[in-house]
């Protein structure tokens, strides 16, 4: 920087700025030719100044016209003192009412023009810096954190999946010894059945036991009986005692009506006292 440009350097410089706005060296002429109203081909610095500050607005670029700005608010002409030697600009033109030529003022333009854009460059530079430091910042916690969200939903997904087995293991014991209880139950109930059907088997079995027992005895006394009678043919009736008969029943034979023996009364004679 400082060092003074060839005419080709500074050519094509100018060639670049003219480019990227289009019909600025013909407003910069038109511009010079109007206020020139003597036609010296010179003015002042302080006429041509706010002229630049104008079509720096017109741009867009007021915010780089304020930071390039003095506290008067005009362009502070030692931001691009480097660049008005490079382009071989008289530098004291640019006081003490001097004035410049229409080239001193197309490179002056020129030299705004480069300086704002060789700053947006930096500005830009420094932001996509820090967009990239903050997005790799942003990346390093997003990182972090789903990391941390992986451990927790780990550690939580486990603590889920072992009380889901614990609860899982749990209602299988439930429902086993619920089974169990089932199959005790039934178990139970089922000998109950047996031990009441074997019991009323028993008792069936007696009772007919009993009947049968019964109805032997009974056969067997009515075969004495018909023994008795058959043998005994006086008539006469005999009585056997109780115990000698089924369940202490009393029990009589005699003989039949027709044949039955009545009694006689007895006349006892009458004797009388003298």
């Amino acid at each position: 920087m400082g060092q003074k440009l060839t005419v080709e350097e500074r050519r094509n410089i100018k060639r670049e700025v003219y480019m990227l706005y289009p019909g600025l060296e013909q407003q910069l002429e038109m511009a010079f030719t109007c206020h020139d109203l003597q036609h010296e081909g010179k003015l002042p610095y302080t006429t041509l100044e706010p002229i630049i500050r104008h079509l720096l607005m017109q741009y867009g670029l007021i915010e780089y016209v304020t930071r390039f700005s003095d506290s008067a608010g005009c362009l502070d002409a030692n931001q691009v003192r480097a660049e008005l030697n490079e382009f071989n600009v008289n530098t004291s033109g640019l006081c003490c009412g001097s004035s410049l030529t229409l080239e001193d003022f197309k490179s002056l333009a020129v030299i705004w023009l480069r300086k704002i854009l060789d700053s947006h460059a930096d500005d830009q530079a420094v932001w996509m810096s820090k967009l990239k430091a903050e997005q790799e910042e942003q990346a390093e916690a997003y990182t972090r954190a789903m990391r941390e969200f992986q451990e927790t939903f780990t550690q939580q997904h486990a603590l889920y999946q072992q009380g889901l087995q614990e609860q899982q293991k749990q209602i299988s014991d439930w429902n086993k010894l619920l089974e169990d209880a089932q199959k005790t139950q039934q178990h139970i109930y089922e000998q109950e059945m047996r031990r009441m059907e074997e019991a009323r088997q028993k008792e069936a079995s007696a009772a007919e036991e009993a009947m049968k027992e019964q109805m032997d005895l009974i056969s067997q006394y009515k075969e004495k009986l018909e023994k008795i009678a058959a043998a005994d043919k006086s008539g006469k009736c005999f009585v056997y005692p109780a115990a000698a008969t089924p369940y202490g029943a009393c029990a009589s034979a005699g003989a039949q009506e027709p044949t039955r023996r009545r009694r006689v009364k007895k006349e006892h004679q009458s004797r009388a006292c003298c």
